[in-house]
């Protein structure tokens, strides 16, 4: 019934193609997986990428911030108080939101769980489908042309274009 344990693995995954940004190219998915347990034997899972360009954490600092913050707040904690749980999580320091994101993620998937339901039911959604976005990655007006139809073409209706790696291109691609 209360949250017992805490263990970390890492996944390292290779992308079909890079993920461009304005500050960084990503050729793999690399997280750290946060594997949470409670008393009665359920256990969720959550993750979190190295991104210290974004965030300035790094799977290192993911795990230690873990270690000795987070996981101290909400050990001991009932499972079946999201809120309690959460707001334990948020307050245990200050930043270090990749590092509590995938804390909060595996205490969501233990909560959904013990009340027998996916997550997205026992957080009261009804659809049985969910829309989701895909990201354009910052590449030349072509790629980026190609691959805003490549999304649609696979049934994608809302896209996130990623821009600003060449403020002037930018500019320049503008429509007229």
């Amino acid at each position: 019934m209360t949250i017992s344990a805490i263990t970390f693995s890492r996944l390292r995954v290779p992308l079909k193609k890079p993920f461009k940004t304005a500050v960084r190219s990503v050729t793999h998915l690399d997280d750290i997986v946060v594997k949470i347990a409670d008393t009665d034997g359920f256990f969720g899972y959550g993750s979190a990428p190295s991104t210290p360009q974004i965030t300035g954490e790094t799977h290192e600092t993911i795990q230690s911030v873990i270690k000795s913050h987070v996981f101290p707040a909400i050990s001991g904690l009932p499972c079946d108080n999201i809120s309690v749980a959460t707001d334990a999580v948020q307050h245990s320091i200050v930043g270090n939101t990749s590092a509590k994101a995938a804390v909060e993620i595996a205490l969501y998937d233990v909560w959904a769980q013990k009340q027998q339901k996916p997550l997205f039911r026992a957080l009261g959604g009804k659809l049985n489908e969910l829309q989701t976005d895909y990201t354009i990655s910052v590449n030349d007006l072509t790629t980026m042309m190609k691959d805003c139809q490549a999304a649609i073409d696979c049934g994608y209706r809302c896209l996130k274009i990623k821009v600003g790696s060449n403020f002037k291109q930018d500019l320049i691609s503008l429509p007229k």
